[in-house]
């Protein structure tokens, strides 16, 4: 046999199929299953996701065992023992033992030994849990908040005298910028 041919591979060059109507459509996923592994994106009607982690979620129910998210946005959300950095839940949100940098929900949400940065919804029931800011209609269970009425106005003063110092210079920096180039001309 020929060199040239002993190393040759049958349809090494395959040539893809036509594009039908079949495969011009995506397929729906009903449910997917992420187990100590990471992906970028998961999108699904069901997203199940243990101990792994995932950039983005958009899922209709997502439930979360000692895991990591970025950004989750579905109608429920579950989370035990994990990590989430932003959530949007159109439904009812439920964080056990876990972490969330901002939670944003139009349903309730149930705190349960979690911490969170920022809590928006209308009903929100915490169990010996924390956050730094809270609003909420409905508050029920006993919440530790960082920021109380009184530390939040001195926030509030704090944060509008430095952006107002801060533009000040800014202003006062190109402004001088710009009279020179004036000048300049």
């Amino acid at each position: 046999m020929p060199p040239s041919e002993k190393n040759s591979v049958p349809n090494s060059n395959p040539v893809p199929p036509e594009p039908t109507e079949a495969t011009d459509e995506r397929p729906e996923v009903r449910s997917v299953d992420i187990v100590q592994s990471g992906t970028a994106r998961v999108q699904g009607d069901r997203v199940t996701i243990k101990q792994g982690g995932t950039i983005t979620v958009d899922a209709r129910q997502m439930e979360l065992f000692q895991g990591a998210v970025v950004y989750a946005r579905g109608d429920s959300l579950k989370m035990s023992a994990s990590e989430a950095a932003l959530v949007f839940a159109r439904g009812p949100a439920e964080i056990e033992q876990s972490a969330a940098g901002a939670v944003l929900t139009t349903g309730a949400v149930k705190l349960n030994q979690s911490a969170a940065g920022v809590i928006v919804a209308p009903h929100v029931q915490t169990e010996n849990s924390a956050t730094v800011f809270l609003i909420a209609k409905n508050v029920s269970g006993q919440v530790r908040a960082v920021f109380g009425p009184r530390e939040s106005l001195l926030f509030g003063l704090i944060a509008g005298v430095a952006g107002g110092i801060a533009f000040a210079l800014t202003r006062w920096l190109v402004g001088d910028r710009r009279d020179k180039r004036k000048r300049r001309e």
